[in-house]
C-alpha cells in the first residue's frame, strides 16, 4: 500500500491551497472571446485540485 492509498490521510494532503490553485489560472481574462475556452479549462482544472469546502473562496478569486 502506498501513501496515496492510505484512507487515513487528511484531505489537505490531496488538495492544494486556494492561493496556489489560483496560480494555475495562467492569465487573467481580458474579455477576448478567443481566450474564453482556455480560461474555462484552467478554472475547471483548478476546482479539481482544491478542497471542495474551499470552492466558494476559489470562486471569489476567479471572479476577481
Amino acid at each position: 500500500m502506498t501513501s496515496e492509498d492510505n484512507s487515513d490521510e487528511p484531505h489537505s494532503s490531496r488538495y492544494i491551497s486556494v492561493p496556489k490553485a489560483v496560480q494555475l489560472i495562467r492569465t487573467p481574462f481580458n474579455g477576448n472571446p478567443l481566450e474564453l475556452r482556455e480560461l474555462i479549462q484552467n478554472v475547471e482544472a483548478t476546482y479539481k485540485v482544491v478542497e471542495p469546502s474551499n470552492h466558494t473562496l476559489l470562486f471569489k478569486f476567479v471572479c476577481a
